[in-house]
């Protein structure tokens, strides 16, 4: 990766060839640290002006903000007291929580613009938090009264992917209550109760924050609690540092090429997370900003971002000298959420902190005593982790006689490999692959199945050792049975070949890997029975495929070379199956092919195939709207595009005309339905990308008869590119009215004021009393300078705003008319040509493609869209505006 604004970047990274691992593990700490949280562990905010959400109770009791002392009283008999959550149990004491709730099936929100403030609000308290993509669900409706309390707690995390709570106070006027908070050596307290009478308040925290709620000395606390659950994992506003990144990879690489590298890396989150939490799309402030980097530097460094939670256990023995220590990975999970290990050892070293057990421990155990022994005290300290391990070494996560999260790890390492195959992550998931083998694991088939896909896709001859030995060792199956036969056939004379199940689950490539490996585990007798029998068994075996796809072309191919001489097979077996379960790409390729070997003996079904395959596959062979368009990167029509010109150019020079039009007509009938619909994928780009190069092959074969061609013509022109017009502008104004202009905001009053004076018919100038400078600014936003001027003046009582219309709107809409109109002659010019002229006709070809019919100033009683109804495959003159 390069940045040519960046060059003087070089010279700030350290060059980290020449550093110890020690060095290196300072350095990435150090650039780690330095990453700044994305926003604070809780947010306060006051809202003087805001909407009644219309909290109704009991059915259809409404109660009034402020809240009064009966409506207080109603939602007190309609609660419950709030219990809270004590390990596994969630028990009632008001001891701890002195509090009422209400469900929120017993109550409602029924102001309808509450639903578009609150996401407002919502906005504002997770832009504090440093959140992005975070929604949230309603908890519980609370009240507190005199007396009321909430002693220190963390909220649960009640819902997959929650990561805070956000609570709405709602005017009543109280005193007390004091929410207090607490993270690491960081404190907050916000008050509700000073501004209770009339405003809103709200607060947020993560989930992990300690809390507690003040005792209320006085009147009556109301409040909406929301569980806030992130959406997505993109860190708040975060950016891409490109010179951090940069020093992230150079570090990165340089501690996975030392010698040392077999130590994992772990660097301890702010947060703590949860089971169900712990994945990279729920990340929290700070956290999310450094996962967010180190995994993007980790994806070119063949290095895993994993996740885990680390215990610490010391053990406290009066009998010993020495306490002591077990350090170790609870449980690993890899950037998803999904686990995939648990109970590895840790080496210390690795941690990329100093000094992080040197507080007091999250929980202590005392000494025991159990008959004539004693256990010794524990203290136990707990921390969430990133991980960083190697690729290579990921092997090390494998424990050899229990690991019931296997296939969940090799299914990473396999996702991994899908979305990033370079040589590293190769490398490394061909070390883990045999670490898989070599252990033993159980074999489950998901992971022989994974394995058996990258040995064919990576033809190492390692892993394919690997894998014959663990199949060998564990449950048999379909190469364990190759090698079976093989050895049967040592012993016997004859082979009943269809009791050795050699093609059993076999698809067309993988049969056809079969039928050019096996024969050579045969001695020659065996090898010629074999391939007998194979012939017929192909035949089995393509004709129960459900689909055909492109991977099994060569296939295709070589059945066609190998049988050519029996064309009834051909014409009643293959090609059904092919057209019937082909994939488009498929059909192309295999066409194509076909097509360039038309002269040779073994493809001389190559004019029968086209005849076919256009009359039966036209469906699949047709092109959708949504591949008509240009590539986004060279300009080019898309491949599919592409592919399907070629097949018409090829379809016409091999002379299957009539075919060729069962073919346009299905194309014509496909666009149609699809471009019938109010939402169609059909790109900007259908001239350039498509009409001008289906006249081209067209045209090169001087087809100019082909009724399907006009209609797809018509069609396309009609539906995308007369629709980027214009509507005509007006003959003359109205008296003095002019379009409404509106700055687009819902019941802005600065707009409204506006409409009456812009619309009117009598009013050319107006004067408005100048209250604020931001009203002028804000008009000035909203009308065009070219059609109106703002000026001030001065009034016996201050100034006006003076706005006058210049009367120029239906100049400036004939202007900005005529350009479309030209902009759409221009993109119709390649278009033009003999040959279109002869494929559509004098008249269609003047109206579609000359566009005579559009005046360019809007002045001419023409200006319609072209008169060209679509019925079928045939064109005619039809009402105007009626298009396809």
């Amino acid at each position: 990766m390069s940045d040519p604004s960046d060059s003087g970047d070089s010279a700030s990274i350290p060059d980290v060839a020449v550093d110890g691992v020690d060095a290196i593990k300072q350095k990435l700490q150090a650039c780690l640290d330095e990453i700044e949280a994305a926003g604070d562990f809780a947010t306060f905010h006051r809202h003087p002006a805001f909407v009644n959400p219309g909290l109704t109770i009991q059915g259809d009791r409404r109660i009034t903000l402020p809240l009064s002392q009966g409506d207080a009283k109603a939602i007190k008999t309609a609660c419950r007291r709030a219990p809270f959550g004590q390990g596994d149990r969630t028990i009632v004491d008001t001891s701890v929580r002195n509090t009422w709730e209400l469900h929120p099936s017993a109550f409602q929100l029924a102001n309808p613009a509450w639903e578009s403030y609150f996401t407002t609000i919502l906005r504002q308290a997770a832009d504090g938090l440093g959140l992005c993509g975070v929604k949230a669900q309603i908890d519980k409706l609370l009240l507190y009264e005199q007396g009321s309390f909430f002693k220190r707690h963390k909220d649960s995390e009640k819902e997959p992917g929650m990561v805070g709570t956000m609570v709405v106070c709602l005017p009543s006027q109280h005193q007390g209550g004091a929410v207090n908070l607490s993270f690491k050596s960081e404190e907050r307290s916000f008050a509700t109760g000073p501004a209770s009478d009339w405003d809103m308040t709200t607060l947020a925290w993560y989930s992990d924050v300690t809390h507690e709620i003040a005792k209320l000395t006085d009147g009556y606390r109301l409040v909406l609690t929301y569980k806030l659950i992130q959406t997505d994992g993109t860190a708040g506003s975060a950016k891409s540092q490109y010179k951090r990144l940069k020093l992230l990879r150079t570090l990165l690489l340089g501690w996975h090429s030392t010698t040392n590298s077999d130590t994992m890396l772990y660097y301890p989150l702010e947060h703590q997370y949860t089971q169900v939490s712990l994945s990279l799309a729920n990340m929290k402030g700070r956290d999310a900003a450094v996962c967010q980097i180190l995994h993007q530097a980790c994806l070119d460094c063949g290095i895993f971002l994993l996740f885990g939670h680390l215990n610490r256990e010391v053990f406290e023995d009066e009998d010993e000298l020495q306490d002591e220590v077990s350090l170790k990975l609870e449980t690993v999970y890899s950037p998803e959420g999904t686990k995939i290990a648990s109970k590895i050892c840790v080496d210390e070293s690795g941690i990329l902190r100093t000094g992080l057990f040197d507080r007091s421990p999250d929980s202590h155990s005392g000494h025991e005593y159990t008959g004539n022994e004693h256990s010794p005290a524990v203290s136990r300290y707990h921390e969430t982790v990133v991980i960083l391990i190697p690729k290579h070494r990921l092997d090390r996560l494998i424990d050899a006689y229990w690991n019931p999260y296997l296939e969940d790890m090799v299914s990473m390492v396999d996702h991994d490999l899908r979305a990033h195959c370079d040589a590293a992550t190769a490398s490394g998931a061909v070390a883990f692959f045999l670490g898989v083998l070599s252990e033993n694991v159980s074999a489950k088939p998901a992971i022989t199945q994974t394995i058996m896909h990258w040995v064919m896709e990576f033809e190492s001859d390692d892993l394919a050792r690997g894998l014959l030995s663990f199949v060998l060792r564990k449950h048999p199956n379909r190469d364990i049975a190759l090698r079976a036969a093989c050895r049967r056939i040592e012993r016997s004379e004859t082979i009943e070949w269809n009791a050795c199940d050699v093609a059993k689950s076999c698809s067309v490539t993988s049969w056809e890997r079969v039928l050019e490996q096996f024969p050579g585990y045969l001695e020659s007798e065996h090898s010629k029975s074999f391939k007998a029998w194979a012939r017929a068994k192909s035949d089995q075996i393509l004709m129960s495929q459900t689909k055909i796809a492109i991977s099994d072309l060569d296939f295709l191919i070589q059945s066609i070379k190998s049988r050519h001489d029996d064309s009834d097979w051909i014409m009643a077996s293959l090609f059904p199956v092919i057209a019937s379960r082909g994939q488009r790409e498929l059909l192309y390729r295999l066409l194509s092919t076909l097509f360039e070997g038309r002269e040779t003996k073994e493809f001389t079904v190559a004019k029968a195939a086209f005849e076919y395959m256009l009359e039966h596959a036209s469906s699949r062979l047709s092109i959708h709207a949504a591949h008509i368009g240009a590539d986004q990167e060279n300009k080019s029509p898309k491949r599919c595009c592409a592919s399907f010109f070629t097949l018409l150019d090829q379809s016409l020079t091999i002379g299957v005309h009539d075919y060729v039009s069962k073919l346009l007509i299905a194309t014509h009938d496909t666009l149609k339905s699809e471009l019938a619909l109010e939402q169609d994928e059909l790109s900007n780009g259908v001239v350039h990308a498509f009409l001008e190069p289906f006249a081209s092959v067209l045209g090169r074969h001087e087809w100019s008869t082909c009724a399907a061609a006009k209609d797809i013509f018509t069609l396309l022109i009609g539906r995308r590119v007369f629709l980027q017009k214009p509507p005509l502008p007006p003959g003359s104004l109205r008296g003095w009215a002019h379009k409404p202009k509106t700055c687009g905001t819902a019941g802005c009053r600065p707009c409204a004021t506006l409409h009456q004076f812009v619309t009117s018919r009598n009013m050319k100038i107006v004067r408005i009393a100048f209250t604020d400078e931001s009203l002028r600014t804000h008009w000035e936003s909203v009308l065009p300078a070219h059609l109106y001027s703002i000026n001030s003046e001065q009034a016996e009582t201050g100034y006006k705003i003076v706005i006058e219309k210049l009367c120029k709107e239906v100049e400036d809409a004939r202007v900005r008319y005529r350009v479309a109109v030209e902009e759409l002659q221009a993109q119709l010019a390649p278009l033009q040509g003999e040959f279109t002229k002869k494929l559509l006709g004098d008249d269609c070809y003047r109206e579609l493609i000359l566009i005579e019919s559009q005046s360019t100033d809007g002045s001419s009683a023409v200006g319609k869209r072209p008169a060209v109804k679509v019925t079928g495959n045939k064109t005619k003159k039809g009402n105007p505006g009626k298009v396809g």
